[in-house]
């Protein structure tokens, strides 16, 4: 059947959602990412018991990820007559078909972890920025990954970012090589781990629950020889951290909104669209920067600052060329339907 613009439009276009609902998805995604950062980073450096074993975190904060959704998955159950856990649902063939991608997740989030660690929350931004070159990068070198052509504005986006990440890591005061190289190599990782995520989700029925809690119960296992690898075990154990009562309600806030970001995203998206959610992340991310430098008093040169800013213009134009070039290749396939 032929289809006019007006009918094509009318039926791809979301259904209009108040603007309290988006404006509370857009406060509760800002709520819940920025506090996930700002705790971590205070865990790491900032607290008065310091927890400087990043590694031993992303575990902690996996484990108690599980407990979390199996608690929800054990209450859901029982609200609607019947009781069940989440591990009588485990299927053999689809738990190891989620061990690489768990692998590439425990890639992503130790090496963020770790580069965390050594810089401040304002560089980690800029370095976290490179995602849009290193994925750009994967398109080329793999054309099966590729999501609509590399436009002029997507390699200038690039450019931008690449402009930024130089900037400041010039500008900083005191420049992590650790931070830098952990961070480059988190943003290999991430584009690893996004592009893993559709083929997996296609052998789980395509339920992202599912892959998030596979993917935090692999992780308990593969993390822990990371833990007796990088960092110091003795004094890890000699110190009980892991018995201090500030540093465990720490690790459970963050496990918990660790938990939230998949749904306070997935309600983002849901009241917007995927670009609104890529530019109110990087409105996020000014913001994150401005309480990071509140709460711990960071001293940000003029210099890291412009990198900031040039690195979060880029990201964002980013995400606008590539909405661009989407809907450019969607618009043929629309009137030729």
């Amino acid at each position: 059947a032929v289809q006019t613009r007006a009918q094509l439009a009318k039926g791809d276009r979301k259904p209009s959602r108040g603007a309290f609902a988006v404006l509370s998805a857009v406060l509760l995604y800002f709520s819940v990412s920025i506090s996930l950062v700002v705790l971590n980073k205070y865990v790491l450096s900032y607290s008065p018991v310091k927890f400087p074993f990043p590694v031993c975190q992303v575990w902690l904060q996996c484990i108690v990820t599980v407990i979390v959704m199996e608690v929800y998955e054990q209450v859901h159950s029982m609200a609607g007559g019947s009781w069940h856990s989440w591990f009588s649902t485990v299927r053999a063939e689809e738990l190891k078909a989620c061990v690489p991608l768990a692998a590439a997740f425990v890639a992503y989030t130790v090496t963020s972890s770790v580069c965390l660690r050594y810089v401040e929350v304002s560089f980690f931004q800029v370095v976290r920025s490179m995602c849009v070159v290193t994925g750009v990068a994967a398109e080329i070198l793999f054309p099966s990954l590729r999501k609509g052509p590399i436009t002029g504005e997507v390699v200038l986006s690039c450019l931008m970012v690449t402009a930024g990440f130089v900037i400041g890591s010039l500008g900083e005061i005191e420049l992590s090589a650790a931070g830098v190289v952990f961070g480059l190599v988190s943003c290999v990782a991430t584009v690893l781990y996004s592009a893993m995520i559709k083929r997996t989700l296609s052998k789980l029925s395509g339920s992202s629950s599912q892959i998030m809690m596979y993917n935090n119960f692999l992780s308990c296992f593969l993390l822990v020889p990371l833990i007796f690898m990088m960092e110091d075990t003795g004094a890890l154990l000699e110190g009980n951290l892991l018995f201090d009562q500030r540093i465990v309600a720490s690790i459970v806030t963050s496990g918990v909104l660790g938990c939230c970001m998949g749904y306070v995203t997935t309600r983002l998206v849901s009241v917007t669209s995927p670009l609104t959610h890529q530019v109110v992340g990087s409105a996020k991310a000014c913001l994150q920067t401005l309480v990071a430098m509140w709460l711990f008093g960071q001293n940000v040169t003029v210099q890291s600052a412009v990198g900031l800013a040039v690195s979060i213009g880029g990201s964002a134009l980013y995400a606008v060329a590539k909405n661009r070039s989407l809907a450019r290749e969607a618009t043929p396939k629309s009137k030729a339907a």
